[in-house]
């Protein structure tokens, strides 16, 4: 119904992208120490000291304010720092999980280089040498802070996966040239660009193998 349905589809993909923000978010939460006594405490294992009760509806708006002002504040504070990557990440993270279709396939990136030409689509240009001699699985076209962007999934020699982000230079800001690695949530990743485009490569695979593609 979701590929039938535009308007259905588009709510689905924005309540997906939600879902995916409130992961990432989750996943830059500490968790406290004390976390498991806490818990005790609350399910009566360990008698909590005295206090005064709060309305159990109350509570739970209060929670849930908190919870919003976390989330936004996480939000912001991301859209600062991370920039178009954390986006892009959201987007590979829908594709690694099989929740967003690859819209071509091909084990050749020349192939899927001439399919995104044929549409008018963003397609990368120069690769470095031993990312570019890597078979792919396909590619999907999607959007990226509101600029058109593509996702190029590549199959690494020990068998994981890793996926291309391509964004016009312009659109985005990425350090040039040499890679900058970062690690967020399980994934490591590389962003860098070569003046005309800009582009991040993220992998679920351990990071001495996404550094091998740039020695």
């Amino acid at each position: 119904m979701v590929e039938s349905d535009p308007q259905l589809g588009a709510w689905a993909a924005a309540r997906t992208d939600f879902d995916q923000r409130v992961a990432n978010a989750m996943d830059d939460i500490p968790v406290p120490g004390d976390l498991h006594l806490k818990l005790l405490a609350m399910s009566g294992q360990r008698a909590p000291a005295p206090r005064k009760v709060m309305p159990r509806a109350f509570m739970w708006l209060a929670a849930a304010a908190a919870f919003l002002m976390m989330f936004f504040g996480w939000w912001w504070q991301s859209s600062i720092n991370s920039g178009w990557q954390s986006e892009a990440l959201a987007n590979v993270k829908l594709i690694d999980l099989g929740m967003a279709r690859l819209q071509h396939e091909s084990e050749s990136l020349n192939d899927l280089k001439h399919m995104l030409a044929a549409e008018g689509s963003l397609s990368p240009g120069q690769l470095p040498a031993s990312l570019a001699a890597l078979k792919t699985y396909g590619c999907r076209v999607i959007k990226v802070a509101g600029k058109p962007a593509t996702v190029v999934c590549f199959e690494l020699p020990t068998g994981d996966e890793a996926h291309l982000v391509v964004m016009n230079h312009n659109d985005v800001t990425t350090p040039l040239n040499a890679p900058a690695f970062s690690t967020k949530g399980g994934w490591t990743m590389a962003s860098w660009s070569d003046g005309q485009q800009s582009y991040m490569l993220a992998t679920r695979a351990d990071s001495e193998q996404l550094r091998k593609l740039f020695a």
